[in-house]
């Protein structure tokens, strides 16, 4: 990084942990993210079979002396495998607030793994796409798996209800069609919010499974769990990689699986 108002960083590797955990060579490849700024991102080229990829490459994002400050580089590396499927391996955070950018230093972080761990509730399978054009994000709600505290609620239906916030504020609420319960559940439902694009940078969503009686559907209903969705100020991890895929490749459908959480107040 080595001119005033400018971030050019320049990536390297060693020693990629693979998907499988073995030995196995992989095709590995980074995406860049100057954050909060999540609609620019900048992409290397795949290097194929290593596990010590060398890139060489000099990526840059043009942005003020004063602003670069308040910036945070995102590394994020990704696996890609035979059918051409993208594999998280881990990202690295880099606060620029307090860096000499003018010096070009070589910098060394270890990747923070992604968050594999499976809920105890259950996962939830969506996607995500937005359209500039229309100023609208469409969620595919597609099912949800190993629900396995459901069994304590027998004779329930259940749905998944969609809050779209602007920063901590609830714009708009809509929901999918109640289902009958179970560990297992098909929804395979569209949902769509319009988004203003200047409000994209405080826009987040939060998305929950809702336990409804057979017989009463409303005010009475219970929140299983939930997934909270966003920009950088409002979610991480899986979370956070999905809602960057959708800003960054915008008209191209993203779909992943999520862990459902506990209950909380929202972001």
């Amino acid at each position: 990084m080595c001119v005033p108002g400018i971030a050019s960083p320049r990536i390297g590797a060693d020693f990629v942990t693979c998907r499988s955990n073995s030995s196995l060579p992989r095709d590995p490849f980074v995406k860049i993210y100057l954050l909060p700024d999540e609609r620019t991102c900048r992409s290397s080229k795949v290097k194929k079979k290593t596990l010590s990829p060398v890139f060489n490459e000099t990526h840059t994002f043009l942005v003020g002396p004063e602003e670069i400050k308040k910036r945070v580089l995102r590394f994020s590396v990704y696996d890609v495998d035979r059918r051409r499927v993208r594999h998280s391996l881990g990202h690295v955070m880099i606060n620029l607030k307090g860096l000499d950018l003018t010096k070009g230093d070589v910098m060394w972080s270890d990747l923070e793994p992604m968050a594999q761990a499976t809920s105890s509730l259950g996962e939830l399978q969506f996607s995500l796409v937005y359209i500039p054009a229309n100023e609208k994000i469409k969620i595919g709600i597609h099912r949800a798996k190993n629900l396995n505290q459901m069994e304590d609620y027998p004779d329930t239906g259940a749905y998944v209800k969609v809050q779209l916030y602007y920063g901590h504020k609830c714009h708009r609420v809509k929901r999918t069609i109640p289902r009958p319960g179970g560990t297992e559940i098909m929804f395979n439902e569209s949902l769509s919010f319009t988004v203003n694009g200047k409000q994209m940078d405080s826009c987040n969503m939060v998305v929950s499974i809702m336990l409804t009686s057979a017989k009463a559907f409303g005010s009475n209903d219970v929140e299983y769990g939930r997934i909270a969705i966003g920009a950088f100020m409002y979610s991480r991890g899986e979370e956070l990689v999905h809602w960057q895929e959708m800003i960054s490749q915008p008209k191209i459908i993203s779909t992943r699986w999520h862990s459902l959480s506990s209950v909380h107040p929202p972001p």
